[in-house]
């Protein structure tokens, strides 16, 4: 998780809480399979900073997750599986 925190450019904590707000959002099964593959999508949407979001907006989505206002697929329509 070393690396990945420094690709993304947020704590390993953060990384762990954005992982289990996916988990919730997107169901079961959540193993840890699953959350390896979620992170390894993330790193390789991460890791290219040119033309994405900066690692700080990054930051700003994480913490509207938090209270809500976010832009999670729910919000935004996505039909579940």
């Amino acid at each position: 998780m070393g690396q990945s925190s420094l690709v993304l450019g947020i704590s390993e904590i953060d990384i762990h809480r954005q992982l289990a707000r996916m988990g919730r959002t997107v169901g079961s099964p959540w193993r840890q399979d699953e959350k390896f593959a979620a992170l390894v999508a993330w790193l390789a949407l991460g890791a290219d900073d040119q033309g994405g979001k900066s690692k700080r907006e990054v930051s700003a989505d994480m913490k509207q997750d938090e209270t809500g206002s976010g832009n999670n697929a729910r919000n935004r329509g996505a039909k579940s599986c």
